[in-house]
């Protein structure tokens, strides 16, 4: 009786809310995660890598890419100093993102054809922004 009523609930703690679906990483001391619930979430030290625009093409795109149809929330934690290019390529569905005062480089085109962002709160050590 005890190991059904186990079986019956491990469904329900599997997919409990925030759970990982994915993740990697994405600088050489970063990594990302990607919640059930949306929610893409950056952490670790340094720099992102640079990303491509052309999934077609031989040079990389973001490794979340192939999930940014169930990214609606970006959260930059404190350490990350440089976005990467194109690194929310047609993230359409993001409405907000968060970004932390270690941040202090936005590089080309990080946002490019992210249609669903309205507003940007940019941190006061940002020096620089690309294009």
């Amino acid at each position: 009786m005890i190991l059904a009523l186990l079986i019956a609930i491990l469904p329900t703690f599997s997919r409990a809310e925030g759970a990982i679906i994915d993740s990697g990483t994405c600088g050489d001391n970063l990594e990302w995660t990607l919640d059930e619930g949306g929610v893409l979430t950056i952490s670790g030290t340094g720099k992102m890598y640079d990303y491509y625009a052309d999934p077609s093409s031989s040079e990389a795109v973001s490794p979340w890419y192939n999930n940014r149809s169930d990214i609606t929330s970006v959260i930059v934690n404190e350490g990350v100093t440089t976005l990467g290019s194109y690194a929310f390529y047609h993230c359409n569905l993001v409405t907000n993102i968060s970004l932390p005062d270690s941040l202090t480089e936005i590089k080309s085109s990080a946002f490019d054809s992210c249609s669903g962002l309205t507003s940007i709160s940019l941190p006061e050590n940002l020096t620089n922004i690309g294009t």
